[in-house]
């Protein structure tokens, strides 16, 4: 025996297999434990919701982020898809940069935004929810004032740019506003943070 080693005794159990950690594994879900299913003697409420790791087989409860055996990344039971609402908000913000382009899939974006909405409810992507079906409306109401302003300005004052320029002003000034927006929110959303600025 080398002098670092710690000594054992035949009643000490093995110690688990590790397996090796991967940061960015994408979260697994976990498997009911049938063991703990039939009721815990220690009255416990955590063994009607406990699961078992997919990786080890360890049992996970709801306050674990990761497994304590093998520290994989698990979905703890009873947890929302985190990782399906995030695609979904995504996917909003990807339909919000192509509708500057051509105005229609920002519809489909503020559908899926405001179907994300309820199921995001107590998460840290209901700021971004909020934050999206805001964008859309606010895109909505500014494009539809320099629509407005550029129309009038063409009938009042000439087809100039004395006409149409105040009108072209305050479309690009929509259009910076959204992208700013957009670019806020998906890089906050891409850190795995709230949007907290309004």
């Amino acid at each position: 025996m080398t002098p670092r080693e710690k000594p054992t005794s035949p009643a000490d159990p093995p110690p688990p297999v590790q397996a090796p950690f991967v940061p960015g594994w994408e979260s697994t879900a976990l498997v009911p434990d049938p063991s703990l299913a039939a009721g815990d003697p220690s009255g416990d409420d955590l063994s009607t919701v406990s699961a078992l790791c997919p990786f080890c087989g360890g049992t996970v409860t709801p306050r674990d982020e990761r497994c304590p055996r093998c520290a994989a990344r698990v979905v703890p039971p009873g947890a929302k898809a985190i990782e399906a609402m995030r695609g979904n908000a995504r996917m909003v913000y990807v339909f919000q940069a192509l509708g500057l382009l051509c105005g229609l899939p920002a519809v489909p974006g503020l559908l899926l935004a405001y179907a994300n909405r309820g199921a995001a409810r107590d998460t840290w992507l209901d700021s971004h929810c909020d934050w999206q079906i805001d964008t859309f409306w606010g895109m909505f109401y500014l494009g539809l004032l320099g629509l407005v302003v550029f129309l009038v300005g063409g009938f009042f004052l000439g087809d100039g740019m004395l006409g149409r320029g105040p009108g072209l002003l305050v479309l690009l000034g929509a259009a910076a506003w959204s992208i700013d927006r957009i670019v806020k929110g998906w890089t906050r959303l891409s850190d795995g943070e709230p949007v907290t600025e309004y």
